[in-house]
């Protein structure tokens, strides 16, 4: 299987097989998914450094991880890795709920063009 890229994308064919897998993935996490965000909003309230929270610390370190192997070709800084992750993490929360695959099919559309 070749890895994809900003050069490479995703076909409609292999978007739309991923949706349902990944609001089924997140349907199964929402409990921890939930549980991150409730940490992640805490934490912005005590303006605390989320890092400090081992769950939330896990994420962000294994999104920036992936992401820097994803996407070599646009270089972030680990502070815009970590807002684009929360963003994502609130994404996924949204993409949980029963039916939410048609929501994600329409956002993923809107976007490529």
């Amino acid at each position: 299987m070749q890895k994809k890229s900003a050069e490479n994308p995703l076909s409609l064919e292999e978007m739309r097989s991923l949706v349902p897998i990944i609001c089924y993935i997140a349907q199964q996490d929402q409990i921890l998914i939930r549980r991150a965000l409730g940490l992640v909003e805490q934490m912005a309230q005590q303006k605390t450094d989320f890092r400090q929270v081992t769950l939330l610390r896990e994420y962000l370190d294994t999104f920036n991880q992936s992401y820097q192997q994803s996407m070599t070709q646009h270089p972030q800084t680990p502070l815009d890795l970590d807002t684009l992750a929360i963003k994502l993490l609130i994404d996924l929360l949204f993409y949980s709920k029963p039916n939410s695959h048609q929501q994600l099919w329409l956002t993923l559309i809107d976007s490529q063009f």
